[in-house]
């Protein structure tokens, strides 16, 4: 289980330059550490609440919301796109070898990303929104 643990979070720091849900296999390397380590078990319970309180912020304003379920549609486009593998097109001048490399494996990761931000978009809105109060004057609410 230690092993499980170390390799997520070793994974996960790869992801965060790499294509892929990094900071999720990070916090889960950290609940596995957790059940062996007490460090792990602090670090996590300071990262859940610094995270549930990033999500209450999060889904309060209907732009974020709006701007966190694009952020997570154009991931999962850009991962079709990379799993498609176009033709390179004749204004790319880096070279062949570094037009979308890693090809559907990365897509694959790419689109798991995005969907992953927008079902966590929906557990926050759904389990975090707070309903607006009518601000209107003379509305007593009748």
């Amino acid at each position: 289980m230690k092993v499980l643990g170390w390799a997520l979070i070793v994974l996960g720091i790869a992801m965060l330059v790499l294509p892929g849900p990094g900071l999720l296999a990070i916090v889960g390397g950290l609940v596995v550490l957790s059940v062996h380590y007490v460090w792990a078990k602090h670090l996590l319970g300071r990262v859940k609440i610094r995270a549930l309180r990033i999500a209450m912020k999060e889904v309060q304003t209907w732009p974020r919301i709006m701007a966190g379920a694009m952020s997570g549609l154009v991931v999962v486009a850009a991962g079709i796109a990379w799993a498609a593998q176009p033709p390179i097109p004749g204004w790319w001048t880096i070279g062949d070898q570094w037009w979308l490399p890693g090809g559907w494996g990365i897509g694959l990761a790419l689109i798991a990303s995005g969907l992953i931000a927008l079902l966590l978009l929906l557990y926050c809105f759904r389990r975090f929104r707070r309903p607006r109060t009518s601000s209107r004057r003379g509305d007593s609410g009748l």
